[in-house]
């Protein structure tokens, strides 16, 4: 199967990028990745992300392992 990479630039947006994010993880059916840019939004953006990305790495993680 084909992956697909998605690229979402933010800034200031973090409602409807939570909303994005949630939507792809729910409905897309392929293998993908998502890269999201943050540029210097003040609304909790980049924390939220680093959040999303730790999460993440821990999931991959624990599925190499078991």
């Amino acid at each position: 199967m084909k992956s697909i990479s998605l690229i979402i630039p933010s800034r200031t947006n973090l409602k409807y990028l939570k909303w994005a994010y949630t939507s792809i993880r729910k409905n897309l059916g392929y293998i993908h990745e998502i890269c999201m840019a943050d540029d210097f939004s003040d609304d909790g953006t980049w924390e939220w992300m680093k959040e999303i990305a730790e999460k993440a790495w821990l999931e991959n993680w624990n599925k190499q392992w078991k």
